[in-house]
């Protein structure tokens, strides 16, 4: 089932049809044929809630690698246009040298455009950028770069634990500040 949303009083009898037929040509191109489709008027709301993993907080030690990364199971794009609107690709798949994909209608349209300025019949293709394999390679360096960074930061704290559990201990001038410490640096470590 293929499911069409449409801004309300938007859509006509006549593009609906020529629409579902194109999909379901593309269909059978790739041998699938027991498709149906729902034409649903809707509005698009953007999702600012948790994406595969919790939602991250700021000052997190892992938002650096989670967010960018939770769209792994889909590839981000942005339109060459609207480079402040993120979402990631449906399908895709290549006609000669182009490559074609299906995402949702936000992503390439600010949302005070509807459906009535764009025929998909007649309108202009909409480009969009992806992540091209160096910037991939630069972006997994960073990652790894940032969890090394932690690696060492974990490595330092439990040195300093160690060391502040034997000044705490031994009931010297300065154990109750250790005492105080540990607690601090074992809260970072958890997080850490």
């Amino acid at each position: 089932m293929i499911w069409v949303g449409v801004l309300c009083d938007t859509l006509i009898s006549k593009v609906a049809f020529h629409s579902f037929n194109d999909i379901l040509n593309l269909f059978k191109e790739h041998g699938i044929s027991d498709v149906n489709d729902a034409y649903c008027e809707s509005v698009a709301k953007s999702f600012h809630g948790p994406k595969l993993f919790e939602l991250i907080l700021g000052g997190d030690l892992l938002e650096a690698v989670i967010d960018p990364v939770t769209t792994a199971l889909c590839l981000p794009i942005t339109g060459l246009k609207t480079l402040n609107i993120e979402g990631t690709m449906g399908f895709y798949f290549r006609v000669g040298k182009d490559l074609y994909t299906v995402t949702a209608h936000h992503i390439l349209f600010p949302g005070s455009e509807g459906n009535d300025s764009y025929s998909y019949l007649a309108g202009p293709k909409k480009q969009v950028v992806l992540m091209d394999k160096d910037t991939f390679i630069n972006f997994l360096g960073s990652i790894q770069g940032h969890i090394s960074t932690l690696n060492i930061t974990v490595d330092i704290l439990e040195k300093l634990i160690t060391v502040l559990m034997t000044m705490s201990e031994g009931g010297g001038p300065n154990a109750e500040e250790a005492a105080c410490q540990l607690v601090q640096k074992q809260s970072k470590l958890n997080n850490t």
